[in-house]
C-alpha cells in the first residue's frame, strides 16, 4: 500500500488508491488524508493564491505518520515554489528591486495597503508567523513615516505660505484618507482635513475652493444624482475649469483630472 502510494505521487498520478487498499490506523483513513493534501496542492498550484497555499499547508500537516514523510516533503516542496513567487511580489513592495538588503525609504498608502493585504494572507499559515511579525513592524514604520511627512509638510506650509507646500500636505492627507486596512487612520485623516483646509485657505482662497470641490467629487455618487443635481454639478464643473487657470500647476492638474473622471461617468 505504502509503496503504491509513493509510486503514485512520484509519477504525478491523479488517482488515489481506494477500496481494499484503504489504510486505516487509529480510525484515520490515510487514503483520504493523502487525497485531501493532494487535491489541496493541485488547487494551490492552479490558483497560486495565498489562501489556497494556507489550505494546502494545513492538509499536508495532517499527514503525520512517519511512513508519509516522503509525501509531506514532496507536497511541501511544490507548495514552497508557489509561496516563493508570492514572497517575491511582496518583496517588490518593501525593497528596491525586491532586494531585502535594500529597504525602500518610503511607501505610498497604496503600497502600504498592498503590503498589509499580503501580510494578512500570510497570517493564515503558522509557518509564516515569525516573518509576519517582522513584516508587520516594518509596514507600521512606513505608515508612521507617511503620517509624519504629512504633518511636517503642513507645518512647513504654515511658515512658508507656499501653496505648493500646502497642496503637498493635502495630497499626502488625501492618500492617508484612502487607507484600506486602517480605519483609525482614515478617521485621523478626516479630522486633520480641517487643519489642512485652514492652512490652504490662509494662502489661497481659490486653492481651498478647488480642493473642497475635489473632496466633494470624491464622496459623491454620480449615478445617484437627480437630473437637477446633474445640471448643478455641470455648472460647478464649468466654473472650476475657469478657476483652474488661477491655480498652482500641480493643483490645477489634479483638479482637471478629477473633473475629467467625473465627466466620463456622467
Amino acid at each position: 500500500m505504502r509503496k503504491r502510494l509513493k509510486n503514485a505521487i512520484l509519477l504525478g498520478a491523479t488517482v488515489i488508491f481506494m477500496g481494499t487498499s484503504v489504510a486505516l490506523a487509529d480510525n484515520v483513513n490515510w487514503d483520504n488524508v493523502y487525497k485531501g493534501a493532494y487535491d489541496a496542492v493541485v488547487v494551490a498550484k492552479k490558483t497560486r493564491k495565498q489562501t489556497d497555499i494556507n489550505t494546502a499547508r494545513v492538509a499536508i500537516r495532517k499527514m503525520t505518520p512517519l511512513w508519509m514523510k516522503g509525501f509531506v516533503g514532496e507536497f511541501s516542496k511544490q507548495v514552497d515554489v508557489i509561496q516563493q513567487e508570492i514572497f517575491v511580489r511582496f518583496y517588490q513592495i518593501l525593497y528596491e528591486n525586491g532586494d531585502p538588503k535594500r529597504p525602500k525609504s518610503t511607501l505610498t498608502q497604496a503600497e502600504i495597503d498592498e503590503a498589509r493585504f499580503y501580510i494578512n494572507a500570510f497570517k493564515g499559515d503558522i509557518s509564516n508567523e515569525l516573518y509576519v511579525k517582522t513584516w508587520s513592524s516594518a509596514v507600521d514604520t512606513y505608515q508612521q513615516k507617511h503620517i509624519n511627512s504629512m504633518v511636517a509638510m503642513a507645518e512647513k506650509a504654515k511658515t512658508s505660505k507656499n501653496i505648493k507646500d500646502a497642496y503637498a500636505a493635502y495630497a499626502i492627507l488625501d492618500d492617508l484618507a484612502h487607507a484600506v486596512y486602517n480605519p483609525g487612520l482614515v478617521e485621523y485623516a478626516v479630522q486633520y482635513r480641517n487643519t489642512i483646509y485652514d492652512i490652504i485657505g490662509s494662502i489661497s482662497k481659490n486653492s481651498l475652493e478647488a480642493i473642497k470641490f475635489m473632496d466633494k467629487l470624491d464622496t459623491m455618487d454620480i449615478f445617484e444624482l437627480t437630473p437637477t443635481q446633474q445640471v448643478n454639478l455641470k455648472e460647478e464643473i464649468r466654473m472650476m475649469k475657469i478657476l483652474a487657470n488661477e491655480l498652482d500647476e500641480d493643483l490645477k492638474a489634479a483638479l482637471l483630472d478629477r473633473i475629467a473622471f467625473c465627466e466620463s461617468n456622467m
